[in-house]
């Protein structure tokens, strides 16, 4: 799983920017918040302590406002309501026919990439793929 073997970029954050956050004034608080979140659970008969980001509403709500703001990028919209966007991680594969009918883009490919269609859904406007650092995909949807 990519989540436990992180490539260079995302452990330069975690050297740099984010362990000197601990050494802040509310440095205790940034642990809490980080503790309460973590699950241990046993993968391939190790013990691994995880991070589900769908269960902190902050990830999906910088989730959101990612999409929001590529979708502005792209001139698709110039600004889209929190309310128009659902997000979650990728819960399932993504079907190989389906990425292939998506445009991809990236910021550089091994910190942040995604891809994203326009819909024929009337409900739905575009479906968007984001994968950050190589870790597990977030999924989202901007309504009609």
């Amino acid at each position: 799983m990519s989540g436990f073997n992180p490539n260079a970029p995302r452990r330069e954050l975690w050297d740099g920017p984010v362990n000197r956050s601990f050494d802040e004034p509310d440095a205790l608080k940034r642990i809490d918040d980080l503790l309460a979140l973590i699950r241990p659970v046993e993968i391939d008969g190790i013990e691994r302590q995880v991070i589900y980001p769908a269960e902190d509403g902050r990830v999906l709500r910088v989730v959101r406002k990612i999409i929001r703001g590529l979708a502005h990028h792209h001139d698709l919209f110039p600004s889209i309501p929190d309310d128009r966007v659902w997000a979650d991680v990728q819960r399932y594969d993504v079907p190989a026919r389906l990425l292939s009918e998506m445009e991809y883009h990236h910021r550089e490919p091994d910190v942040a990439e995604y891809w994203y269609q326009i819909s024929d859904d009337p409900e739905v406007h575009s479906a968007w793929i984001l994968r950050i650092f190589h870790a597990p995909s977030f999924v989202g949807l901007i309504t009609a």
